[in-house]
């Protein structure tokens, strides 16, 4: 695979090495709220990408799918995500 081709796919949590998980989206989450305290989640654009741990996170990207119920998420994370009323 390309390494341009194999970036995007990483870039998008596709491929194992770079997979993102739930936890690292909360973190992004939380991360993205500390640098914008005036502003409410639902404020996310679908653009918004945080770095955490070395991995770009598309949160932006994250939360459309989730606002769309295109994610199946544990109850745990649904509870989570709902609290924040993204």
């Amino acid at each position: 695979m390309p390494e341009e081709i194999r970036k995007y796919w990483e870039e998008k949590g596709v491929l194992e090495s770079k997979q993102i998980t739930m936890k690292e989206y909360q973190l992004a989450l939380e991360k993205w709220k500390s640098e914008n305290p005036d502003k409410e989640y639902k404020d996310i654009s679908q653009r918004t990408v945080v770095e955490i741990n070395g991995k770009r996170i598309n949160l932006g990207d994250k939360i459309n799918l989730i606002r769309n119920n295109q994610v199946k998420l544990t109850l745990e994370d649904q509870k989570y995500w709902e609290k924040k009323e993204y």
